[in-house]
């Protein structure tokens, strides 16, 4: 049996996004490796980086006024993975987003592991 990617299930009734991933399911391949998340996703690409890239969710959480991804550009499966230059860099992105987009308050969380228990 071929590993799951992603679960249509997380795509919470959301007609356009059930779609995109079918499509990722049918491919059988991981959406947040390149280029893989470059196929599938519709939002521009902000700012790039040497290891990461920063864009908005092209499916954001209800009710959010913006929902920003940090995708780390090499397939990763936890973030102890990370080199030192790679979390740097995160900061870095972080900092630069929350003064870009003049946020006064934020949550940032990371998403590892089985998509059956991260959504």
């Amino acid at each position: 049996m071929a590993k799951r990617h992603v679960y249509i299930e997380s795509s919470g009734g959301r007609a356009a996004y059930a779609q995109v991933l079918k499509r990722i399911t049918k491919d059988n391949v991981c959406p947040f490796c390149m280029p893989n998340f470059l196929k599938y996703h519709t939002r521009p690409i902000v700012r790039h980086g040497a290891h990461w890239l920063v864009t908005e969710n092209m499916n954001p959480y209800r009710g959010s006024k913006r929902h920003i991804l940090f995708v780390h550009k090499k397939h990763i499966k936890s973030p102890e993975k990370m080199s030192l230059a790679a979390w740097r860099e995160l900061l870095g992105h972080v900092a630069w987003t929350n003064k870009k987009y003049k946020l006064t308050g934020s949550a940032f969380f990371m998403r590892m592991g089985d998509p059956r228990y991260t959504g």
